[in-house]
């Protein structure tokens, strides 16, 4: 058509799982051999849910139509990892090494694809900690090779399927000046993208809007610079990050149809940003107050069809938490919240967001019986917006959230026990991506 179009588009999404079987099994030791320290654990998770989707489409210059649509996940992890530490030369030396081996399958219908992503990572690390002279010292590596295999439809894609070998070393040096405790340190580290993000199948959220992940994603690597200072009732930080290949949404036109748009993700060769965070809780009799104060700024000059967009201003978030503790068991706690307006990678906060709970607490024979009323939320200051730049388009979402609401709760501990499980896990970063 020529120039712009305009259509009022409305959806009515009901969304319905119908199956969700999961089982996880946990092995774990923890144990001596002369002045070796051993740490083992072994971990297996399956996973598999569905769910159903009913779209509701209303258009002011279209026909209305239902569009329905099927999704199948089935994922499985093993992983283990083992840990030995012992004493070293006047410090403490700590080897190891971690494995992974996950596959995961997703079956997309209405539009139809099906996609497997198969993984192996080994991950042997070394570290080496002593006091010294200057403070404690810390040194260490982390080696990380990576065989991941992708498939559509059953066909195995030799473009999307990929090696990884690297290096992510890491120092740090902790002292105490004056009574200020501080810490440097430098680490680097990779960020995978979700199993979600490289899975190519196409969803459908509206006729101008679909939806997929992108199996070319390079992983992220994170070169972090970080200063940590603690004195009395206070603590602060700043932190210097460089993100490179950093990952984001991102959104280009469809070639059949420009007025189509395909949100996926891609990586922008780096991200670089600082933040800096305050943290003050004094005590004053039965009130405990607590003051944090953060402020993040990145750097990012975004290319568009339409030219440099430059993504730089900073957003500042805020919370004062007061918590009152009276006689004869009764609390009380007042907590307000704040964040600005500002830039998060290619996305831009539109309002400021400012928000406070409430509530009132009995304890009853210790601590084993406790009645709380609450509120959250209570002068609806919970509304947000932000608008997301692509590379020929930009959306605005605005959300109003029913977040204001009174909660009566009532606890009870029956025979409360301990936690007897003391294993760290294997694969955690692998279960997060899934």
């Amino acid at each position: 058509a020529d120039g712009m179009h305009y259509d009022y588009l409305a959806n009515d999404i009901n969304a319905t799982a119908y199956y969700n079987p999961s089982h996880s099994v946990n092995v774990y030791y923890k144990g001596m051999a002369g002045k070796t320290e051993i740490d083992f654990n072994a971990d297996y998770l399956f996973d598999k849910n569905g769910d159903n989707t009913i779209q509701r489409e209303e258009s002011s210059n279209k026909e209305d139509r239902v569009v329905t649509s099927t999704n199948t996940l089935r994922s499985e992890l093993f992983a283990a990892k083992l840990v030995l530490s012992r004493p070293l030369l006047g410090g403490n030396v700590m080897i190891g090494a971690e494995y992974s081996h996950t596959e995961r399958q997703d079956d997309y219908v209405n539009p139809t694809s099906f996609s497997e992503l198969k993984e192996q990572n080994i991950s042997p690390f070394l570290e080496y900690s002593r006091n010294t002279p200057i403070g404690q010292l810390s040194v260490g590596g982390r080696y990380e090779w990576v065989n991941f295999d992708y498939y559509e439809d059953g066909k195995y894609m030799e473009g999307q399927s990929r090696n990884f070998s690297n290096f992510f070393p890491s120092v740090s040096l902790g002292s105490e000046i004056g009574g200020v405790q501080l810490q440097l340190s430098y680490a680097a580290k990779t960020r995978r993208p979700s199993y979600q993000q490289l899975s190519n199948n196409v969803t459908y959220a509206n006729r101008f809007t679909l939806q997929s992940g992108n199996p070319l994603l390079e992983h992220e690597v994170v070169h972090n610079v970080s200063l940590m200072g603690a004195w009395k009732f206070m603590q602060f930080s700043v932190d210097y990050n460089d993100r490179r290949n950093a990952i984001i949404y991102w959104g280009e036109q469809m070639e059949y149809n420009p007025a189509v748009t395909l949100i996926s993700f891609k990586n922008l060769h780096s991200l670089k940003s600082v933040s800096a965070f305050l943290s003050l809780a004094p005590k004053f009799g039965i009130w405990s107050p607590q003051l944090n104060w953060g402020v993040q700024k990145q750097w990012l000059d975004l290319e568009t069809t339409d030219g440099l967009l430059k993504m730089n201003k900073p957003m500042f978030t805020g919370a004062f938490n007061n918590t009152f503790n009276f006689n004869h068991g009764w609390m009380a706690s007042v907590e307000m919240n704040y964040q600005s307006k500002g830039d998060m990678e290619n996305c831009s906060e539109t309002k400021n967001i400012f928000y406070v709970d409430a509530g009132v607490t009995k304890f009853f024979w210790g601590d084993r019986m406790s009645v709380k009323l609450s509120g959250t939320d209570l002068f609806h200051g919970m509304k947000s917006g932000n608008r997301m730049y692509y590379n020929r388009a930009s959306s605005l979402q605005i959300n109003n959230y029913d977040s204001r609401k009174v909660m009566l709760t009532v606890r009870y501990k029956f025979n409360a026990t301990r936690n007897k499980y003391k294993g760290s896990g294997a694969g955690e970063s692998e279960k997060e991506r899934l």
